[in-house]
């Protein structure tokens, strides 16, 4: 954990396999996802959410203000 504040990366991808199991009651990724939005913040890095498929999908990672959606939903 201390080398994050030698980070020079202007985005940060969330890969898909916390995204594929992202909804309401799954408590452990959503907490994961939240975090890395929360780190990401702060810093001015962009949060990219890999593998968005469903509108819950979306809809949760929209609470989390995730900058970029990457994926097949439509």
């Amino acid at each position: 954990m201390s080398y994050l504040h030698h980070i020079t990366a202007q985005s940060l991808k969330i890969d898909r396999r916390f995204i594929e199991t992202l909804h309401p009651q799954e408590h452990n990724n959503r907490t994961i996802v939240a975090a890395i939005a929360s780190l990401t913040r702060e810093p001015g890095i962009k949060a990219v959410a890999e593998g968005v498929e469903t509108e819950q999908q979306w809809d949760l990672l929209g609470e989390y203000a995730i900058d970029f959606i990457q994926g097949f939903w439509t």
